[in-house]
């Protein structure tokens, strides 16, 4: 009788078939490792049968989570099968919500130096994620307990989420949490952006009140979330923050916040701070602008506006940054 193979050895066989065309013999490979003991190479197979979009054996893929969701902490540790068959299943666009359903409220608390730590996070965002995706119906109640969560990667995803849906009900949701804030910032900054993204017209004043907390980093998350939005009125909005003698810290966020929006009328205006401002704030405007420099037009008339004031921190400043 055949002695079994290692795990290292059968993750090097996947490693071998992770770049061939699908045939038969794979997805029956496949099928079996997927079929495995060690949830790292039920993790390796779950990655190939996305990458070879493989959806004949979605139903293999579901039956590899429903075991390890059995006495998950032994059979699966950091959920590195679970995670790896959602993201899977997400890839192949699984219309299914029974994973996401068991993944979204798993916990998972492993023991580590000092203490236990939650290794579900992540697999509780991507089932979020697959939930919004099919359109689940009870989607909005569990996105409110997930804003909440423990986990950063969790809420951020909630917040994700909310914006995906873009209902009335969900960006209102957005919008509570931006008042009520996070310990993190980027969570408000998430929520912030989403707004913009679904709803920029009907959000900008709402929006536009976070670029005056004494928070400086959700201020510029809000200054980029406008700039993200791509929406015509943001560069008035924008504009007029900058009127107003925004903080020193803001400055160069405000006029990269500018630069993204990528629209003429916030070209034109950071050319003319380059050529007209104080050397600081032409450094600043420049170094902006550079987001864009992949636009020979842009590059060729930031190049004219240096060489005309020919100041040698600016002249460095240009070769670094806009010369390919």
């Amino acid at each position: 009788m055949p002695k079994p193979r290692s795990s290292d050895a059968k993750l090097e066989r996947l490693r071998l078939i992770r770049d061939q065309p699908s045939s038969p013999e794979i997805r029956l490979e496949l099928a079996g490792a997927l079929n495995d003991a060690s949830n790292h190479v039920i993790a390796a197979a779950a990655a190939i049968v996305a990458r070879l979009d493989l959806r004949d054996l979605i139903p293999n893929l579901t039956a590899a989570f429903e075991r390890l969701m059995i006495d998950p902490i032994e059979n699966d540790k950091t959920c590195a099968g679970k995670l790896a068959i959602v993201d899977a299943l997400n890839a192949l666009e699984c219309q299914d919500h029974d994973v996401f359903l068991a993944g979204v409220r798993h916990v998972q608390l492993e023991p580590v130096w000092g203490g236990r730590k939650d290794t579900a996070d992540s697999l509780r965002a991507g089932c979020a994620i697959g939930l919004v995706r099919i359109g689940y119906s009870g989607m909005l109640p569990l996105l409110v307990d997930l804003l909440t969560d423990s986990e950063r990667i969790v809420r951020s995803a909630a917040a994700q989420s909310l914006a995906a849906l873009g209902s009335t009900a969900a960006l209102l949701l957005l919008r509570l949490k931006a008042r009520l804030g996070d310990a993190d910032p980027e969570i408000t900054g998430e929520c912030l952006a989403g707004l913009m993204r679904v709803e920029p017209r009907e959000s900008a004043a709402f929006v536009a009140d976070f670029l005056h907390t004494d928070d400086t980093a959700v201020a510029e998350l809000a200054l980029l979330a406008f700039g993200n939005s791509r929406w015509p009125g943001a560069y008035d909005v924008l504009k007029s923050f900058w009127d107003g003698r925004p903080r020193g810290e803001l400055k160069e966020t405000t006029l990269v916040a500018i630069a993204l929006l990528r629209s003429p009328a916030a070209i034109d205006w950071l050319l003319s701070l380059v050529q007209n401002a104080a050397e600081s704030t032409a450094m600043l405007a420049l170094s902006a602008l550079a987001i864009l420099n992949y636009d020979a037009r842009v590059a060729e008339r930031a190049a004219d506006v240096v060489q005309s004031r020919d100041l040698a921190d600016l002249n460095e400043m240009f070769a670094k940054k806009f010369t390919r």
